[in-house]
């Protein structure tokens, strides 16, 4: 199942600590995989993730199904610790009840409670919940980036829901993909997202602020079999308080997303296929980050461009592009996709030929040996010497 196969990604992250300390460079990343039911043999649709974090808490959890009476009217939200303890208080699970010498957790908010939340399962990330909804994430560089409530270190609007929050949502309220997609348009519309504590790593394109890991792309699959990939960005003041859009995956297709948005050029109006913020244009007018001239691609708007863009290092590009090129080779081999610098250029997604659910167990072993695209062979290096390898 989609739960399996990211406790199994989980796991193994969880187990990379030393070598990631000792070659930072070497370090996976989170790499995200939506895949439509009918890419697969069974007919199940996937969600995969493998979480690239040497210091998290990856302890597995299960938040208990819930009612709510009407005078538990609010949800405390909170901005989630990824490190241990992610989160200390009561009613999610023994294994967050506080310990002597730990405080708990102070909320940063509240939005309106529903009469009953689903139960699911959650390490560092949520994973699954009782109704086969299953979740990935990897984060993306974005343009525009919110602040925390009390916050003056950034222009943006404020923000209440963190990336952690978004996905526990998703699975408390949702059974589809579909329902994620919409109610997470919606939280971030309303309440504002954040990206995970630490993450944005502040850089300049252009004279222009970039946010590395800022952004989120956020996959989902159900048990219908239907999967999508949701973007979100901060936003802009007096416009929308944060920038989001969703492309469904096409029938028995499989998307990838490696730490950078993929391609989603955005219909005038949302339809099956594609839903987004109803201000995302006026958005990117008001930013000047777009001249006007359809169609909006998500990607080439809400993003910097990852050929130029680079915070404390130099650009990296292939660190997206092998890891996309190199799955959807395994996936669909016959279209022999040429493996491109700027992963941009590079599908949505492909058809999976009924060997897409497999292509999931390959995420973390999957890199090419020999050729030029052999991370181990020394050939990949920047400006000043200093070698870049690179997970595919």
């Amino acid at each position: 199942t989609a739960a399996l196969a990211m406790a199994a990604a989980a796991a193994a992250a969880a187990a990379l600590p030393a070598r990631a300390l000792a070659a930072e460079a070497e370090r996976l990343g989170c790499t995200a995989m939506a895949i439509d039911g009918g890419a697969s043999t069974t007919g199940s649709a996937f969600s995969v993730e493998n979480t690239d974090c040497n210091l998290c808490d990856f302890r597995l959890n299960f938040v208990p199904a819930r009612d709510f009476r009407e005078q538990d009217s609010r949800r405390d939200v909170f901005f989630n610790q990824p490190a241990y303890p992610r989160w200390v208080g009561y009613g999610r699970g023994d294994i967050y009840n506080p310990s002597e010498g730990q405080e708990m957790s102070v909320p940063i908010g509240s939005i309106p409670q529903v009469k009953h939340t689903y139960g699911y399962y959650e390490s560092i990330n949520p994973l699954m919940n009782d109704q086969g909804l299953g979740v990935g994430e990897s984060s993306c560089g974005a343009m525009l980036q919110n602040r925390l409530p009390n916050s003056t270190d950034i222009t943006g609007p404020v923000g209440i829901i963190d990336a952690m929050t978004m996905l526990q949502l998703a699975l408390e309220r949702c059974a589809t993909a579909r329902c994620a997609v919409e109610l997470l348009g919606e939280m971030a519309e309303t309440h504002g997202y954040i990206p995970y504590v630490g993450e944005p790593s502040k850089g300049f394109v252009d004279g222009r602020p970039v946010w590395a890991d800022s952004g989120e792309a956020f996959t989902f699959a159900d048990a219908k079999g239907e999967a999508w990939v949701f973007n979100v960005v901060g936003g802009i003041e007096g416009v929308v308080r944060s920038v989001w859009a969703a492309r469904r995956v096409p029938k028995g297709h499989l998307a990838v997303v490696a730490n950078e948005f993929t391609p989603m050029a955005l219909p005038m109006k949302p339809n099956d296929e594609y839903l987004f913020a109803k201000d995302i244009r006026k958005a990117a007018l008001a930013a000047k980050l777009w001249d006007g001239k359809e169609p909006l691609d998500f990607a080439q708007v809400f993003a910097p461009d990852p050929r130029q863009y680079g915070t404390g290092s130099p650009p990296v590009p292939l660190y997206s592009s092998l890891r996309r090129w190199r799955l959807f080779s395994l996936a669909a081999p016959s279209l022999n996709l040429k493996l491109e610098f700027d992963q941009r250029k590079l599908p949505f997604s492909v058809k999976g030929a009924g060997r897409a659910a497999e292509v999931h167990a390959l995420v973390l072993p999957a890199w090419p040996r020999g050729g030029d695209t052999d991370h181990t062979s020394g050939r990949h290096e920047d400006d000043v010497g200093r070698l870049r390898r690179h997970r595919v």
